[in-house]
């Protein structure tokens, strides 16, 4: 973004004639560049079974500028490399370095701080009634099997419980929050519990095809081979790709026993632990995904999230400042992905 920025505005300010050369001249040196890098993306996109069509529309465009810079510089009568010393102190190379660099630093700034302020927030709700907008009483019964693979430290007093179909939209743009969320607080684990939004394996939802469940075993099979952290977040970075062999490339990238793995996924017994997870979903009364419990907050009792990683922050501050939060109440629920 900052290169394409940086370009625009070259081209918007080019006015006399060694200005349109040296522009067109980065143009397509630059597009170059690109062309060679968007090959070796387009290499690694196409080993690990992904069509990213934003990726390919970056692809094309590039193209589309070297084409563009060659017929500038062909109608002007200069070669591609003529005077190639003196680019580094154009005014078209600086303008470009410039919005490159303010691109990548805002960028870079921006993504460093996200998340960011959890605490704070925490300590801005002096009242802990404010707080009790974040939690309800689960219309279920949270109940654990042990088998759940653990994100985080085991024995954090504060435990998480989430419910996730590897095919939701909304858990893959979860987890990655959730992951840093356990790894800025410490004091805080969680179990995870498939929760596949279809019929082929969970028995109140009406069939629309498996492959949100052999997702859900494919991470069973890793969990096994103590790999559900490395291949859940495989999975949710890969959705639409749940075919048997998709999952069996996931399986070998995270270095997973081929031969236990295909033995794994075989095994009824596998199917069978991916439809107790949705069971107990049902029990606790799930209705859409990502859902989570937390406990922790009212000694062994769960309570639903009815926020986010950021709510969750604040509560967890909240109890451990001393905090005396509501009683948790029934909250109404609507079906959702």
């Amino acid at each position: 973004m900052g290169f394409y920025a940086g370009l625009l505005v070259a081209a918007l300010s080019s006015s006399d004639e060694k200005e349109s050369v040296r522009f067109h001249q980065l143009n397509a040196l630059f597009a170059i560049v690109n062309i060679g890098y968007s090959a070796f993306l387009g290499f690694h996109s196409a080993q690990m079974g992904v069509f990213c069509i934003l990726c390919i529309s970056i692809y094309l465009g590039n193209l589309i500028l070297l084409g563009a810079g060659m017929v500038g510089l062909r109608r002007i009568g200069v070669p591609l490399t003529d005077g190639i010393a003196e680019l580094p102190t154009s005014r078209d190379f600086l303008t470009i370095a410039v919005a490159f660099l303010v691109v990548v630093l805002v960028g870079g700034y921006a993504w460093k701080n996200q998340g960011k302020g959890g605490e704070d927030l925490a300590q801005a709700d002096a009242d802990p009634a404010s707080l009790a907008a974040y939690y309800a009483l689960p219309s279920g019964k949270v109940e654990l099997d042990g088998t759940e693979p653990v994100l985080g430290d085991p024995r954090a007093p504060f435990m998480l419980v989430e419910f996730a179909d590897f095919g939701c939209p909304h858990c893959a743009e979860a987890s990655p929050i959730l992951r840093k969320l356990l790894k800025d607080h410490p004091e805080v684990q969680l179990r995870f519990k498939a929760y596949p939004l279809t019929g082929d394996c969970n028995p109140l939802l009406t069939p629309n095809g498996p492959e949100r469940c052999r997702a859900a075993a494919a991470a069973e099979c890793a969990r096994q081979q103590g790999r559900f952290a490395e291949m859940s977040e495989t999975l949710f970075e890969n959705q639409g790709y749940f075919e048997d062999k998709d999952l069996r490339f996931m399986a070998d990238q995270q270095h997973l026993d081929l031969a236990k793995y295909d033995a794994c996924m075989a095994d009824p017994a596998t199917a069978t632990a991916v439809v107790a997870d949705t069971k107990a979903g049902n029990d606790a009364g799930v209705q859409g995904t990502p859902t989570l419990y937390l406990k922790g907050l009212f000694g062994d009792r769960f309570v639903e999230i009815k926020g986010g990683p950021d709510q969750i922050v604040k509560l967890v501050t909240a109890v451990q400042k001393g905090a005396h939060l509501p009683e948790p109440q029934p909250a109404p629920k609507t079906q959702e992905e």
